[in-house]
């Protein structure tokens, strides 16, 4: 027996307007939060329709998506077209807790950019010349998990100091703290602290201070 065998797929064909410009530019700075409402036109639409109000980033790093997730938002406000003229509403949201830039090559291009937050403290460290001195602080995550760490100077920052742990485990809020160990050696730095939703950083400052000179001899504390 010699059966035909066939197949059948559907298809349905869906029209797409890409733009090769930067349409919106989010930048807002670590630990604050951009609100705003956006207006999207749609070319080429010569008749009123009701648009989908869904509205979905393309390719995100695997890095960035969590964070992407949780610090960014987009919420459709006007769905409805009554003239071709009129534009799609949608409300924004940007809080980012840690710094990155991330560009969207979707159907419209946009640009996510968190810039770092200010510096959380300053630490000055008083030491004696050719003498190591040690300072200490504690430190939680925000939430009641730990995190993971890394903890490290930025690359201008003078080699005359070092920190202790670099990588580990951040304690949750509410408990004692992670104890970093900051040690400095007879200049200023900055130190920043990272997990992987938030960002900590501090200026170090190492101080070697006179307290008199002689004609031979300077003292120092």
């Amino acid at each position: 027996m010699n059966e035909k065998i066939s197949w059948i797929f559907p298809i349905k064909g869906v029209t797409e307007s890409i733009s090769t410009q930067t349409l919106f530019h989010f930048k807002s700075k670590c630990r604050d939060k951009w609100e705003d409402e956006i207006k999207i036109g749609l070319q080429e639409i010569d008749q009123s329709l009701q648009a989908d109000d869904k509205f979905e980033l393309g390719s995100v790093p695997v890095d960035l998506h969590q964070m992407i997730l949780k610090c960014f938002s987009v919420k459709c406000t006007k769905n409805q077209l009554n003239n071709p003229p009129e534009n799609l509403h949608y409300a924004v949201r940007f809080s980012p807790m840690k710094p990155f830039k991330e560009v969207q090559n979707s159907l419209y291009k946009i640009i996510l950019e968190a810039t770092p937050p200010d510096e959380d403290d300053v630490i000055i460290i008083n030491s004696p010349l050719n003498k190591t001195t040690n300072v200490s602080f504690k430190l939680t995550n925000k939430t009641k998990n730990y995190a993971k760490f890394f903890a490290g100077f930025t690359p201008d920052s003078d080699a005359e100091f070092s920190i202790i742990p670099k990588v580990g485990d951040l304690e949750p809020y509410g408990r004692e703290g992670t104890t970093f160990v900051i040690s400095f050696t007879p200049i200023e730095c900055k130190l920043t602290i990272q997990t992987v939703e938030m960002y900590w950083s501090y200026i170090i400052k190492g101080i070697l201070t006179k307290i008199c000179t002689t004609s031979n001899q300077t003292f120092f504390y």
